[in-house]
């Protein structure tokens, strides 16, 4: 029985190894051809190196001639906004410095312009400011702005915000400075561009003076005012927001940079009426030209208040305002 197996088995053996070779040459080359696909890629078999031992490379030595060409000069900002932007890390020492004398000197120009940024300019004007804040400006399509903290506290003291057309060019601003009085270091140089005496000292008398009360909402909230000097022909306005000193009559005599009655300063190059009509929304009270509601007229307001040593009140009748 087992011869039989054996037999069997070498008899199949015997027809592979015959079908084997007689398969033509020819027909070797009918074998389907796998092809990869586009994305795909082939595997690379790695030859094994000969030595254990680790091939190190030469180094080539490289020589540096010394730069003797003229430093180029890089531009600041590119043509586009940017969305992001490198600026230099201030120590607060020079951060206080730089803020000091852009607050002294404006940049050197007068309002609507701002620390040297002007209506018209290209938003470009206003990024170039980071260099000197030490900030990147936040940036959102054709609006762009600055967010500052002035004191010990991290509280954003300071905003200035620019808007632009569809060209790029700066359309209007708006500066908004809360609590001056807590900025002790500064003082000098709001009193030097915000304070109102000072204003009315460089600019002359406004086009326009309107005053707003906002009537007591609650039985402990403070009487509020917002005075507006509107300067038409030069294209900018100033308004001063705070609580009053006095309720009956109110009467409002601390608009003053270093007094805590007075909460914020702003500084708009825009039409103001929008600003007007916000605002008496916002107070549910609607601005009134201060003749209407005082007994002074635009001249007198100008004559006392640009006296930086005037210490005398608006007065005027909470009737008025109920």
């Amino acid at each position: 029985m087992a011869t039989v197996k054996f037999l069997v088995l070498t008899s199949l053996l015997l027809s592979l190894i015959a079908f084997g070779c007689s398969v033509p040459p020819d027909a070797l080359q009918t074998l389907p051809t796998i092809t990869l696909p586009l994305d795909a890629t082939p595997i690379t078999a790695k030859t094994p190196a000969l030595s254990s031992k680790p091939q190190l490379e030469a180094t080539p030595t490289v020589t540096t001639e010394p730069d003797t060409s003229p430093p180029t000069s890089t531009p600041l900002v590119p043509t586009s906004f940017p969305t992001r932007m490198f600026v230099p890390t201030l120590s607060p020492e020079a951060f206080k410095k730089n803020l000091i004398k852009l607050f002294s000197t404006n940049g050197g120009c007068d309002f609507p312009c701002w620390w040297g940024v002007r209506p018209s300019d290209p938003m470009q004007a206003a990024f170039s400011l980071s260099m000197t804040l030490g900030e990147a400006p936040h940036i959102h399509k054709n609006y762009s702005y600055y967010s500052l903290s002035l004191g010990d506290f991290q509280f954003r003291d300071l905003s200035v915000e620019f808007f632009s057309d569809l060209n790029g060019a700066i359309q209007d601003m708006t500066i908004s400075l809360t609590y001056p009085s807590r900025l002790s270091d500064y003082i000098d140089a709001f009193e030097r561009q915000l304070a109102l005496h000072s204003l009315l000292e460089r600019y002359g008398k406004p086009n326009e003076v309107q005053l707003l009360i906002k009537p007591r909402s609650e039985p402990n909230s403070h009487i509020a005012y917002d005075l507006m000097l509107i300067y038409d022909t030069r294209g900018f306005g100033v308004e001063y927001w705070g609580i009053v000193d006095d309720e009956d009559p109110i009467r409002i005599c601390s608009i003053k940079m270093n007094d805590h009655h007075l909460y914020e300063v702003r500084l708009y190059t825009q039409d103001l009426l929008p600003v007007l009509e916000e605002r008496s929304q916002f107070f549910l009270s609607e601005f009134r030209p201060l003749d209407e509601v005082t007994s002074m007229s635009p001249d007198d307001f100008y004559q006392v208040y640009s006296d930086a040593n005037y210490s005398g009140c608006i007065e005027t009748s909470y009737e008025l305002w109920k």
